[in-house]
């Protein structure tokens, strides 16, 4: 069938027309293009037009707002309005929210500091916080297990245990919890391991046999099959949940991390009941994972507070749950690196079992460009190296 795509007829090679309009004709919205440019890739115009609505969709939600917002500012700079008291108890920015920018694009690459002048972009994050922060929680020992022999690639665990619930003879062969197997996974079948993470996601925020249905179009069975699995696999991590359940009726509330209430009045024991899982999911979220959050805000309180009274020009851009991004000249950046490197490995736990992983990036703009290393010589020469390119 034929379509017109702003005065071009296009042969869609037989494929049925995705939406009408009410006189019948086709219907082609920026979406609708990307849908069939998505199934027809072989057709070039139709390739174009799609990119030409991304660009235009990305100039009109960030770059001309990003406009308006600097021509309006007393010195012709972007900043971020900070929200400390939203109810995810994290930090957040708003007019602009630069969370919210695409990786690519480029757009990143506009939000440059004045690197003429010397000044750079620093980022530092958690490596696996909610996954890592949960573990020093649970403290499952199949999942420490594996965390001692340098393999915690829940993606691929993810990845092996949809393909034994589906029974569709990919990674059946393979064991979840053995780390030789999962390295497998990783390098041999990068686009399984790539839909498991939705599953890893899910079940960190403790999703139900009705979201795994949705996610991969499985039947009932199949979906309670991979949560049972799971839960069989992981039964420490299982036995904190239901600890964690028990608290919140026998309490009414639980406590975490930054001595934050959690009220969580009218929870019951019944874990399939939608409406009660709706109430527990966001209490067990809160204990189990957003208690790590309030680490990345002690660090930046702490490292604010510090280069304040050093009179070092420290300027947090952006702070995500588990990183921390932010302005301040190269002469700087090491100090203020390993100073918060410091402040983001402080224990938020009683007996911490080990120590959260940071890893710190430097960039000319938003777009980090070189991961700088932990050891003191090799920073001095990274960012000697990287001062020489700023000129």
């Amino acid at each position: 069938r034929k379509s017109v795509v702003e005065g071009k007829s296009v042969d869609l090679g037989g494929r049925s027309i995705i939406e009408k309009k009410d006189t019948g004709n086709p219907k082609l919205s920026d979406d609708i293009i990307q849908k069939y440019a998505d199934e027809r890739p072989d057709i070039d115009i139709l390739r174009l037009f799609s990119e030409k609505a991304k660009l235009i969709k990305s100039l009109s939600t960030y770059v001309d707002t990003w406009i308006d917002l600097v021509e309006n500012d007393k010195d012709g700079r972007l900043r971020s309005t900070f929200n400390p008291l939203n109810i995810s108890g994290r930090l957040r920015g708003s007019n602009p929210n630069l969370l919210n920018i695409t990786k690519d694009g480029g757009l990143k690459d506009l939000i440059e500091p004045d690197y003429k002048n010397g000044f750079v972009i620093g980022q530092i994050d958690v490596n696996a916080l909610e996954e890592r922060a949960g573990l020093l929680q649970h403290q499952d020992p199949v999942k420490l297990a594996m965390k001692k022999t340098g393999v915690e690639d829940m993606h691929s665990v993810s990845a092996i245990s949809i393909s034994k619930a589906k029974k569709d003879g990919k990674l059946e062969h393979l064991d979840a919890t053995n780390p030789e197997h999962l390295k497998i996974v990783k390098k041999e079948f990068p686009d399984l391991r790539q839909d498991g993470k939705a599953l890893t996601f899910g079940i960190q925020f403790l999703c139900s046999y009705r979201s795994i249905m949705f996610t991969y179009g499985v039947s009932e069975d199949i979906a309670r099959n991979i949560l049972d699995n799971y839960w069989e696999t992981f039964k420490g991590e299982r036995a904190f949940l239901n600890k964690k359940v028990e608290t919140f009726v026998e309490k009414g509330y639980d406590i975490m991390f930054g001595d934050i209430p959690i009220i969580t009045d009218g929870v019951t024991y019944n874990l399939e009941d939608n409406d009660n899982m709706a109430k527990i999911r966001p209490c067990y979220n809160a204990v189990a994972g957003q208690s790590s959050a309030f680490v990345i805000l002690r660090a930046l309180d702490k490292t604010t507070r510090y280069f304040k009274e050093k009179g070092i020009n420290f300027k947090p851009l952006l702070s995500v749950y588990d990183s921390i991004i932010w302005e301040s000249h190269i002469d700087d950046f090491n100090e203020i690196a390993n100073t918060l490197y410091d402040n983001m490995s402080i224990p938020f736990l009683e007996n911490q079992l080990f120590n959260l992983a940071h890893e710190v990036e430097i960039g000319k703009s938003y777009k980090a460009e070189m991961v700088v290393s932990r050891d003191i010589e090799e920073q001095k020469k990274q960012i000697l190296e990287f001062k020489e390119k700023l000129i």
